[in-house]
């Protein structure tokens, strides 16, 4: 039976400063429609979740347009109790090494949610269970990764009303070779180079091995996402919200783009069979760069010098020893920045996070979303596994740059980055 037990050990919080406030939008910016086939999500209700006990569990949830590991749910400002399990994408923690995911919480502060969690099969003894929060509103007006009770928990924000962040969870060997379960929230400009946080200051649980869910169990691990916000229930109930029950919340939160290293999915679980790759060789942080076209010489260029939201960007003639000011780039972390005239910082952005082939790049205000999160793959610029295109393949100046799927043959997605003063 899976519970949650009151929250008792230490934490380490960095409060709102941890993690900005970015705008928060479900999905990116990309629609909510109701779940498809490929779902690797269950419609099914038939689950006995004791920690919102009352009134019966409702499975509502919603995915994000194209992203079959993704998951919505919403509040209606009722009394309710909301989830969804992955049914038939159990799994072994022997086998999983790594997780990433996206998270957007819109209006949550104050509501018992949980959106991404694991739970083993055999679930008891609270903080020895096992069991893996990575993100958790408990108490319910902040938001945590912890371990129902157990290991040594970390507050990302007391700001659940608008929070965007990047979560990576690793499982590691210690100094003695005990198995632990690392998680950590981080804004997309701290990404490191394979797209996953840097481990400093994460969560943790140690010997996940020794745990109850793998010492007396099966170590078989389902994941769940969950909205509770009901009149009663279990100590995890009582201990998350104080047995308050936030009639009128608006709270909602997609997770997104989840994807696994290590076990070995089938079927419609396998659209989490993406594994990081190597970590991309950029030119050194915050320096210069002029980004050119190894098929001719034609540079990443602002169109007509439109330092604004919306302006375009093109190919043009360029010199990459002495760039024009349209043509110079900063290349930050994973961000690629125009700096206006005026001294606004303008990123590379694909327009609504809409990664359909053909359309065209633009620059936006900076914000650290994750369309504006270019990695360095060898000779291509890549954004959630697609490319930055040369429209066509035409070198003529003022052919506009577009998204396209990647293909590492492809010339159109072949860029030089050269670090100019």
């Amino acid at each position: 039976m899976i519970q949650r037990l009151p929250l008792v050990a230490a934490f380490s919080p960095l409060g709102t400063s941890g993690l900005n406030a970015t705008g928060s939008q479900l999905c990116n910016g990309k629609s909510v429609v109701s779940p498809t086939s490929d779902w690797v999500w269950s419609t099914g209700a038939n689950h006995d979740y004791p920690s919102c006990s009352m009134p019966r569990l409702v499975n509502n949830a919603q995915m994000c347009e194209g992203d079959p590991t993704s998951i919505v749910l919403q509040a209606s400002g009722a009394a309710e109790c909301l989830a969804s399990k992955m049914d038939d994408c159990a799994f072994s923690m022997y086998d999983l090494e790594t997780l990433d995911f996206e998270v957007q919480m819109i209006n949550c502060k104050g509501t018992w949610a949980a959106p991404l969690w694991m739970s083993p099969n055999h679930w008891e003894g609270g903080g020895d269970s096992g069991e893996v929060d990575m993100l958790e509103n408990c108490p319910s007006n902040l938001v945590r990764s912890n371990f129902a009770g157990g290991g040594d928990q970390v507050e990302w924000t007391d700001n659940g009303d608008d929070f965007t962040a990047h979560v990576s969870m690793l499982k590691q060997s210690d100094g003695d070779g005990v198995k632990s379960i690392h998680v950590k929230a981080c804004q997309y400009s701290e990404l490191k180079g394979d797209g996953t946080c840097p481990e400093s200051g994460a969560a943790y649980l140690r010997d996940i091995y020794g745990k109850y869910g793998c010492s007396r169990g099966d170590c078989t691990y389902h994941m769940i996402s969950d909205l509770w916000n009901g009149v009663d229930g279990d100590g995890g109930w009582i201990g998350c919200t104080d047995r308050v029950t936030n009639y009128g919340s608006e709270c909602q939160y997609s997770i997104s783009n989840i994807r696994t290293k290590g076990v070995p999915f089938v079927g419609k679980c396998a659209a989490m069979n993406q594994a990081a790759g190597p970590a991309p060789s950029p030119p050194p942080a915050s320096s210069v760069v002029s980004i050119s076209s190894k098929q001719s010489n034609v540079c990443l260029d602002l169109k007509d010098g439109v330092e604004a939201n919306g302006g375009k960007l093109q190919i043009y003639s360029c010199d990459r020893s002495n760039p024009s000011s349209n043509q110079r780039w900063l290349r930050r972390g994973t961000e690629i920045v125009h700096q206006s005239s005026g001294g606004a910082d303008f990123c590379v952005d694909i327009p609504s996070n809409d990664h359909t082939n053909g359309n065209k790049l633009q620059i936006w205000t900076c914000a650290g979303s994750p369309q504006q999160q270019w990695e360095q793959d060898g000779d291509a610029l890549k954004s959630s596994g697609t490319c930055m295109d040369l429209t066509d393949g035409d070198t003529t100046n003022g052919n506009e740059i577009q998204i396209w799927g990647c293909s590492s043959s492809q010339p159109n997605q072949q860029w030089s980055l050269t670090s100019v003063r």
